[in-house]
């Protein structure tokens, strides 16, 4: 079922029509080829008539876009993804997640950085956020997707690893209550502003504290040059962002995987995610004729961050609080990715 909603929302140019670089720290342009190359060993890359070169994660059928292999974290630039992925870097920061029972969960390049690219809910006793598909830069106003893309959960699960556990454990009345719970929920338009950027921020410290009666501590987030797992380590939550690369490549051709597909089917407009697992998707049948190991059983790049303490004995992080605006506007994209973060202004 999808929620018809009243939508507010800027259409984008498809994404092989959208800027072929990623505006890193300190003003360099990195090349759409950084993303054909790093994430080639992990997944296969298909050409796709509409969106361009897409990329489908070799993961298991349950994987499921901020939810599987990661968790919320409350940084100076609002919730921000924390991923156990190498690759997570590029595919919870930038572009746009679309599920298609063909392909399952296709993940589609873009330039913008972001601490995470959802739309968010609260409401009914429960937190919610639903990937951003591609083509729209969510306003805070609407958003309409199939209900089971959305993910529900209870504020004191939010900032903890292994949702699925929680998952089973908030929503045990199953996941066909979503479309119920949405009714009862209100967008969370919550801005975070500074240093020349903006991005819709996702629930307030105060809110998830006050709902759990629970300090929640704020990490800042620094940028580390090592591709791998984020990593947090007192109160600094470490990831990856790409180095200086050159905006064409060496020949000076447009970037091209090195290793892609012709889209056996269109990926298309957003679907409905597939709830039988124990078959798989048609896709990966498809590509196991040609590559026997495609399949292989995914090994997780770092352990999940579990705190030390309970929240509740954990003691806040000084890192400053993040700064929101409300009601939101957004105008043009951000034009690079996180530098230290500015002193919060308050209006």
């Amino acid at each position: 079922m999808k929620r018809i909603l009243t939508l507010f929302f800027i259409a984008l140019l498809p994404a092989s029509l959208t800027p072929n670089r990623v505006k890193a720290q300190g003003d360099v342009y990195v090349s759409y080829q950084t993303f054909y190359d790093e994430l080639s060993p992990y997944g296969q890359w298909i050409s796709d008539p509409q969106y361009g070169y897409v990329w489908v994660p070799n993961l298991d059928d349950d994987f499921r876009p901020y939810f599987t292999g990661g968790h919320w974290v409350l940084t100076e630039y609002g919730n921000t993804w924390y991923s156990e992925y190498s690759w997570g870097w590029a595919c919870f920061h930038y572009g746009r997640w679309v599920y298609n029972d063909y392909y399952g969960w296709v993940w589609v390049p873009g330039y913008e950085w972001g601490p995470g690219w959802v739309a968010w809910t609260w409401g009914d006793g429960f937190c919610g956020w639903a990937p951003l598909y591609p083509g729209i830069i969510w306003a805070g106003v609407g958003y309409t997707c199939p209900d089971d893309w959305w993910v529900f959960m209870h504020p004191r699960h939010l900032y903890k690893p292994r949702y699925l556990n929680h998952w089973r454990t908030d929503f045990i009345h199953g996941p066909q209550h979503t479309h119920t719970i949405l009714q009862r929920s209100h967008f969370v338009t919550n801005t975070y502003e500074g240093n020349g950027l903006k991005y819709f921020a996702g629930p307030r410290a105060e809110d998830v504290s006050k709902a759990t009666h629970q300090p929640v501590p704020v990490y800042h987030l620094e940028n580390v040059s090592g591709k791998a797992a984020d990593h947090i380590s007192g109160n600094v939550l470490s990831s990856y962002h790409p180095a200086r690369i050159e905006q064409t490549n060496k020949d000076g051709n447009s970037p091209v995987p090195t290793h892609v597909m012709p889209a056996s089917r269109p990926v298309g407009r957003p679907e409905n995610v597939r709830t039988n697992w124990d078959q798989p998707r048609p896709f990966k049948t498809e590509i196991q004729k040609e590559n026997p190991g495609w399949n292989r059983p995914f090994i997780r790049n770092s352990p999940p961050y579990e705190p030390a303490e309970p929240v509740r004995e954990r003691p806040v992080a000084p890192a400053r609080q993040p700064e929101y605006h409300n009601p939101p506007v957004r105008s043009n994209p951000p034009t690079r990715a996180p530098s230290p973060a500015p002193a919060p202004r308050h209006r």
